[in-house]
């Protein structure tokens, strides 16, 4: 009685895990107004963490960061993005502040 009670609380525990759902991966891709710079933000853990890569191929790991509004998204570099309803503002190793843009 015993084995069996463990055998099924086994069973269950292994097939609830092997039913957990990943997350797809979400992927914005994001242009300047006036210099031409791209680049897209690709997520599979709803913007907790991303990888930016940019038209020059330089790829940064960001994370997510506190902000008011919207989703801000930094690295320990000066790098951040901080976007809203396909909006955005940019600061590469924390110089000037870019306008982005990307689609929803």
């Amino acid at each position: 009685m015993k084995k069996t009670l463990f055998l099924a609380l086994t069973v269950t525990a292994v097939l609830s895990g092997c039913n957990a759902a990943k997350q797809p991966k979400s992927v914005l891709d994001f242009t300047t107004e006036n210099s031409g710079y791209k680049f897209s933000l690709a997520s599979d853990d709803n913007f907790d963490t991303a990888v930016m890569t940019d038209s020059k191929g330089d790829k940064r790991i960001l994370k997510h960061v506190p902000a008011a509004d919207g989703i801000k998204m930094a690295d320990d570099k000066g790098t951040s993005v901080h976007f809203k309803k396909g909006y955005g503002i940019l600061n590469l190793n924390s110089g000037a502040d870019t306008n982005v843009m990307y689609q929803e």
